[in-house]
């Protein structure tokens, strides 16, 4: 943990395959914590200057992390990633993680799964997952505030009659972050009603 941290190395872990993935998988709890967010950070880095590097395996890996830093980590560093299968560990970190920044993070990425599903791009038992997830979430009054209006902006993509009436009412809001969020979800709508 005291030894920097190098480039050369760290692009070892892009596109692991199935073996040595089962080898991350057991050596990932061995490193400690703040050594391991200190990876998915500059793994994070790397991805985004040069797109040869895939550390999506890496990533998905990070989201069954005891650490909650690494989880929401991990999360966000999934956000290019379209593969169907995060959806799962996306909506399961949605609906049970303990921690608030951990949801919140859950609902704005499974936002671009749910345009994707709208688009038809996914299965349809994939897109009636995430919109039941999402529904779920607003539906909840027991709700943190903050994920439930990241979960407001993703679900407005399904144009959902309720959702709508959510819309408004938010909109109609004093709180300011709400009608920010309402204002979001408008666009995500893509419906002209609500220019």
């Amino acid at each position: 943990e005291n030894q920097p941290l190098k480039h050369t190395r760290l692009t070892e872990l892009s596109r692991l395959d199935s073996l040595e993935k089962t080898d991350l998988v057991s050596m990932w709890p061995t490193v400690p914590a703040n050594r391991r967010l200190d990876i998915l950070i500059r793994l994070d880095e790397i991805a985004e200057q040069d797109l040869e590097f895939d550390f999506s395996t890496v990533f998905i890996i990070g989201l069954q992390d005891q650490d909650e830093r690494i989880r929401e980590k991990a999360i966000l560093a999934l956000w290019e990633v379209d593969d169907r299968s995060i959806i799962r560990p996306l909506t399961e970190l949605l609906m049970n993680d303990p921690v608030v920044n951990v949801r919140t993070a859950a609902a704005i990425s499974l936002g671009k799964f749910a345009m994707m599903a709208q688009d038809g791009k996914l299965i349809p038992k994939d897109h009636q997952h995430i919109r039941t997830s999402l529904l779920t979430v607003i539906e909840s009054t027991d709700e943190v505030f903050e994920v439930w209006r990241r979960a407001l902006e993703s679900a407005a993509i399904f144009g959902e009659p309720d959702v709508d009436d959510l819309i408004r009412k938010t909109h109609d809001s004093d709180d300011v972050k709400l009608k920010q969020s309402a204002i979001f979800a408008m666009g995500q709508s893509s419906e002209e009603r609500w220019l």
